[in-house]
């Protein structure tokens, strides 16, 4: 809720229809565009801050995605070298029987 000085609202009242401004406006209307600067501000501060939220997410799952890329390229080098073992030992039987 917006909470506006009494006195300073009255002021801008009196110098508007005094003609003490180039042009006359309603105070309700400098109100109303005081409050939708204020909401606007609102709104580039939450969506400033869900962008930030958003991008350390973005860093965190890229840090869990190249973690992963690196363990499967160690478990395919594992499995490799398993499978070398394994035809290595079936060589050995077939020399062997």
């Amino acid at each position: 809720m917006l909470v506006f000085n009494q006195r300073r609202v009255h002021t801008v009242d009196k110098e508007l229809h005094h003609g003490n401004f180039p042009f006359m406006l309603n105070v309700s209307d400098v109100l109303d565009v005081a409050g939708d600067a204020y909401l606007g501000t609102l709104c580039w501060e939450k969506a400033e801050a869900e962008a930030l939220t958003l991008k350390n997410h973005l860093e965190s799952v890229t840090i869990l995605k190249l973690t992963a890329e690196v363990r499967a390229s160690h478990l395919d080098g594992a499995l490799k070298e398993c499978m070398s073992a394994d035809m290595e030992f079936e060589r050995t039987q077939t020399k062997i029987a």
